[in-house]
């Protein structure tokens, strides 16, 4: 217990150190008086243990001290934040954060120049921003041009302290950034991550997408994928931990290096062998800090096992934080590590005694031996869920303000799909890298348990109350921690804290089998059954933000798209809920215009999808976006389109271009001569409009084209100039479809046009208050169908 009270003194000397920076010249002061106090009360183990303490107090203090940059020092590159243009030289350091509209690097930089001066060597971490589309990967040597800045506070989050703990104080938020080399990093990181970009662009490839997404959240520890109505379906039911890398992921990849290597006669060589692996885990996911103590952990327990000596959880988590905050003592205050940290916390004090207690209660109604057998089977579902919330629930309460009523119930359902989810994909990725239809049939398997997953936490989170305000006092947290611990050692016997990581959260299997692959392969076939079309035109217009996008469906299942928008997890998450789960191409992409917030999303659409036909008016840009649309579809066949070209496929659909009249010029605005489409199925029609600027709708109200349609989607969010009467008159609709976005004012209908639209008494639907809008029709009538009822 020893190091575990002087780990607790060492954290507090590092948030003592950061909460007030004009204690830190103290720190060597503080150690050398308890290193005092140890030397003089050797003879007292009480006395002994507080200067032990008192040593971890000081050390801590000054340990955020030698972390913490000379802003004076001119070799130093914080020291040039704020003082105006520049231009640096620095090396790509870490995987690029792929935003949906940039990305972030982390760049080490090397040299500085301001002006006509010289070059000068510096040294300190940027983080960067530069365009989705750039290319700029690990290992590149770039330069920057722009405006290295201080980054900011703003009222409710300090962007400055958040980045200071991983070592950043430069931020460069928009720059000319140029690659000067490539793969001057290290090459076992490289390695590292073409395998997960690999496995990643797998993945996608495989399954759909919110599926693929949270997969590759769970394995990979890549979040990026996931639309934000997801991840706050997760942060809503209290389960953001599934898809966040931690202890219980690096459980399970111990357990599977246990179940391949324990069997080896060599017992070293087995614990050689399983300590490799879960450090090459650790680093292919990341190596975040919640992921690393956890590996360390795990590590400890092998090495004690292998010379048979009893690991001690207390100590081992101890140990682990330490080493860590030792590092980067910004590590202390990552979100993820005091998460996962107290979990543990909890899982070590809690989960035998609540199993104890769980015995005793079953075993009055049932026998003994049948009680413990109830109790292996909720033991992973619910005690441990239960211990761990022990811990974790007050610092959720206020680090996030937020109470989810729900969420021991939601964690209790989903919990025992992870296991199979990790093993599943695990063996996917390794069959898919092999022969790719092997691993096709893994994922539809896998694709069971995370379908599950998703579908119980996006059902809770529509639950009213789901998730309510609440306000913690951290004088309320401290105190509840305070009468937690001392309740603990009071009730706890000496043997009662001490349990092997690894046998503590052991999964049972609880049916054979073979019944559960039969159950299945059952599963998947009525999945391809109930996904079969159902013989109507369905016309989804998808809630993706400010920009346009319209999934058509025919009664025979082709499927064309319509652009895409500019954020590319909220596409593929939107395409993903309403594409059968096997769907692996879509027959027709339609691009209507070149502009950013019509074609940004489309792109990495490719990763997963095979479109057969590409169809456009033929106009081009230099924005990077549709430089990276170009490469996407350089191997696809590509038709540039003007008014009068007609399809119909053999279920009876017609599609119809009437705008733009001709090809656009050199000197056109994107939206000046966008494809506008007619869409019609029996006595049903559909008048898509993109994006039209006033001038286009101009031209296409006097183009004689004929527009009436029983559906019209209004240009340009409903702008006023781009949607004026003659619009209305001349298409006649029962219904309008706005595409708007919720919180953008330059993406909303204007209040003149909503104003037309009730005069004339025409319904009208808004993808930013009801989401994606669903009109099937079966040729005679509309059925209409929102994502909000």
């Amino acid at each position: 217990m020893t190091l575990f009270y002087m780990a607790l003194a060492w954290a507090a000397g590092i948030a003592l150190a950061f909460s007030s920076r004009a204690v830190l010249p103290a720190g060597l002061w503080i150690a050398a008086a308890g290193a005092a106090l140890t030397a003089l009360m050797r003879r007292d183990s009480a006395l002994r243990q507080i200067g032990l303490c008192v040593i971890a107090l000081g050390l801590g203090l000054w340990r955020v001290m030698l972390s913490t940059p000379d802003f004076n020092d001119k070799g130093s590159l914080a020291y040039y934040n704020d003082r105006g243009f520049a231009e640096m030289i620095g090396l790509v350091v870490a995987e690029p954060d792929v935003r949906d509209r940039d990305i972030r690097l982390r760049v080490e930089m090397q040299s500085i120049r301001r002006g006509n001066q010289q070059p000068m060597p510096v040294h300190g971490l940027a983080l960067v921003s530069a365009p989705r589309y750039s290319g700029l990967a690990y290992g590149d040597t770039i330069q920057i041009q722009g405006l290295p800045t201080t980054p900011p506070v703003f009222d409710t989050f300090s962007y400055r302290d958040y980045l200071a703990r991983s070592g950043v104080y430069t931020y460069v938020p928009y720059s000319k950034i140029t690659r000067l080399e490539r793969d001057q990093g290290s090459p076992i990181l490289a390695a590292f991550f073409d395998i997960k970009q690999h496995s990643h662009g797998l993945i996608t490839r495989l399954l759909p997408s919110p599926q693929s997404a949270l997969l590759t959240g769970i394995l990979l520890g890549n979040q990026d994928d996931l639309a934000p109505e997801i991840t706050e379906a997760f942060n809503t039911t209290g389960t953001s931990h599934i898809i966040a890398i931690s202890g219980s992921n690096i459980t399970i990849v111990a357990g599977l290096l246990m179940a391949i290597f324990g069997r080896l006669a060599d017992k070293r060589l087995a614990a050689i062998l399983m300590l490799i692996g879960i450090g090459l885990y650790t680093v292919f996911v990341g190596a975040s800090p919640s992921v690393v103590r956890a590996a360390i952990m795990g590590a400890l327990a092998i090495i004690a096992q292998r010379f048979g000596r009893r690991s001690d959880a207390l100590t081992a988590l101890a140990a682990s934080t330490w080493f860590m905050t030792a590092l980067n003592p910004g590590t202390l205050f990552d979100l993820g590590l005091i998460l996962s940290a107290a979990a543990t916390l909890g899982l070590i004090l809690y989960t035998e005694p609540l199993t104890r207690f769980a015995e005793r209660i079953i075993s009055r109604l049932f026998a003994a031996e049948t009680a413990r057998r109830v109790v292996a089977i909720i033991s992973d579902a619910v005690l441990i869920t239960l211990a761990a919330q022990i811990t974790t629930l007050p610092l959720i309460f206020w680090l996030f303000g937020r109470f989810s009523a729900i969420s021991f119930l939601v964690n209790v359902l989903v919990i025992p799909a992870q296991p199979p989810i990790m093993s599943l994909g695990i063996l996917t990725l390794t069959a898919g890298t092999i022969w790719l239809p092997a691993g096709q049939v893994l994922a539809w398997l896998v694709g069971i348990p995370v379908s599950y997953t998703l579908a119980i936490i996006r059902a809770a989170a529509q639950l009213p109350g789901a998730s309510v305000p609440i306000t913690l006092e951290p004088a309320v947290v401290a105190g509840y921690y305070v009468a937690l611990f001392a309740m603990t050692a009071i009730l706890s016997q000496p043997g009662d804290r001490r349990t092997q990581l690894i046998e503590r959260i052991r999964r049972h299997v609880t049916a054979p089998a073979t019944a559960l692959l039969g159950l299945a392969v059952a599963g998947l076939l009525w999945a391809m059954v109930l996904s079969r079309p159902d013989g109507k035109l369905h016309v989804w217009f998808l809630s993706v933000g400010q920009g346009n996008a319209v999934l058509i469906q025919t009664p025979r299942g082709a499927h064309f798209l319509i652009d895409g928008g500019e954020n590319p997890t909220r596409l593929k998450t939107a395409l993903g809920d309403r594409l059968p789960f096997y769907k692996s191409d879509l027959d027709l992409l339609f691009v209507t215009e070149p502009s950013r917030t019509t074609i940004a999303a489309l792109p990495p659409l490719f990763e997963r999808y095979t479109i057969r036909q590409v169809v456009s008016n033929g106009q081009e840009s230099t924005d990077t976006t549709y430089t990276a649309l170009q490469t996407a579809i350089a191997k696809i066949g590509h038709v540039r389109l003007t008014t009068g070209y007609r399809l119909e496929t053999d279920d009876g659909v017609h599609i119809e271009i009437v705008g733009p009249i001709s090809a656009p010029g050199k000197d056109d605005k994107a939206n000046d001569a966008p494809l506008v489409l007619r869409l019609a199925y029996g006595n049903a029609s559909f008048l898509l409009t993109s994006d039209l600027s006033a001038r286009a709708a101009y031209s296409l109200l006097t183009s004689r084209q004929y527009l009436g349609a029983t559906v019209l989607q209004l240009p340009s969010n409903g702008g006023e100039k781009q949607n004026p009467p003659a619009l209305l008159n001349a298409v006649s609709p029962q219904v309008v479809i706005v595409e708007a976005e919720q919180g953008n004012p330059g993406a909303q209908p204007s209040g003149k046009v909503l104003s037309e639209l009730r005069q004339r008494d025409i319904a009208v639907y808004r993808t930013d208050l009801q989401g994606t809008i669903d009109i099937a029709t079966d040729g005679l009538q509309l059925f209409i169908s929102t994502a909000q009822r």
